[in-house]
């Protein structure tokens, strides 16, 4: 029972010994409003939580047995918790009224560390670092004095703390505001009810409910209407990915 124990409790919270606490505001210029997000880590695990607040308040609100609002209404609160020992990477979503426990590895991604500029954020000196993940190019900016590996959402493999990370067209960008060390605020994944799949399968889902909803606009057109889609119209931060280059 002992062992068990041991094995269960890495996955839903951190103690706070030797980990630290970071509050980032958070921009999506595609669906939501400025937000925040926190993010718990040392330099084997981090669990990242994402507050969001729909731009589009329009539809009716729906709680969950969690307490949360889930993706049909103002708020969803999103999870991803990163185990760099075991290389996985556990993300809770929401879709529609279904909670998504998406497992990949850990992403790689190759930085390109540039020494010649520099920028303080929260009163920390910092070195820029750009790389090209999953269809956008991000320049991030990471401090050495933090000496964990992690950063927001999935971003990893520097050798400081992220502060500040944007990708090249402005439309998502993280930015620190409030640095705890050690660590003041613990993280638990609430949600116990879910569907576990694959990032492939996930992204299926995606796309079969994309073709869904341009059928239905495509129905409210006139027949004689010419409407070309673009051959990637997804919106998301990720636009493409690895099995699809």
């Amino acid at each position: 029972m002992r062992f068990l124990l041991i094995l269960f409790i890495p996955l839903l919270s951190f103690s706070q010994q030797n980990k630290i606490t970071v509050e980032y505001d958070f921009y999506d210029n595609f669906r939501y409003k400025e937000t925040i997000a926190i993010l718990n880590c040392d330099n084997e695990e981090a669990i990242y939580k994402t507050f969001l607040e729909r731009l589009n308040t329009g539809q009716k609100a729906e709680s969950n047995s969690s307490n949360m609002i889930t993706i049909g209404g103002d708020r969803i609160d999103i999870y991803r918790l990163t185990d760099k020992k075991k290389n996985t990477l556990v993300s809770y979503d929401i879709r529609k009224n279904t909670i998504y426990q998406i497992v990949e590895e850990v992403p790689k991604m190759n930085w390109r560390i540039d020494y010649t500029e520099t920028k303080k954020i929260a009163n920390y000196n910092c070195n820029k670092a750009t790389v090209s993940f999953r269809g956008r190019d991000y320049t991030a900016w990471y401090s050495i004095k933090l000496p964990f590996t992690f950063g927001p959402w999935k971003f990893n493999g520097l050798p400081g703390l992220i502060l500040e990370i944007s990708d090249n067209t402005d439309t998502f960008k993280w930015s620190a505001n409030k640095i705890k060390y050690p660590a003041d605020t613990l993280l638990e994944v609430p949600y116990k009810k879910t569907k576990k799949v694959s990032l492939k399968e996930l992204i299926k889902i995606e796309e079969e409910n994309m073709k869904i909803r341009r059928a239905k606009i495509m129905s409210l057109l006139p027949k004689d209407a010419i409407v070309t889609i673009p051959k990637n119209d997804r919106n998301d931060i990720e636009l493409v990915y690895e099995w699809e280059k």
